[in-house]
């Protein structure tokens, strides 16, 4: 039956796509818990205290970017996406039929440039075929 065949295969992509989501919030909450606990910490100095408090902005703010991002390649048109902001650098992962077009490449290229200000040089972007 191509039905069960095909549901299959966006069962694997759902599940693909949900586990990198999982794994992503899993590691940021571990950072977000261990940073909170220097700041909560009485014995750690003012200028580690601030470091963390820096770190936690930071990863709030890629959060966001991340979010923006996402959001913003679906709405282009690709079923799923899944942006990872470190640092400079950035991955994608987008859901696509085939490979990715050149135009595709800079379509993704400009939206993370746009949203996150990193460079098309610090991006890679992963096709995930459906």
């Amino acid at each position: 039956n191509p039905t069960q065949g095909d549901s299959g295969t966006d069962a694997s992509l759902d599940s693909y796509f949900s586990t990198i989501q999982v794994n992503r919030q899993r590691a940021r909450d571990e950072a977000l818990e261990v940073l909170n606990a220097v700041v909560e910490n009485e014995d750690a100095s003012d200028e580690v205290k601030a470091e963390a408090i820096a770190e936690i902005k930071q990863i709030s703010l890629e959060m966001k970017q991340e979010a923006d991002i996402e959001s913003i390649i679906v709405s282009k048109g690709f079923e799923k996406c899944i942006a990872v902001i470190s640092g400079e650098s950035a991955s994608i992962v987008v859901s696509c039929s085939g490979q990715l077009t050149p135009a595709q490449l800079a379509q993704i290229n400009t939206v993370v440039y746009e949203q996150a200000g990193i460079k098309p040089v610090n991006i890679t972007i992963t096709g995930k075929e459906i």
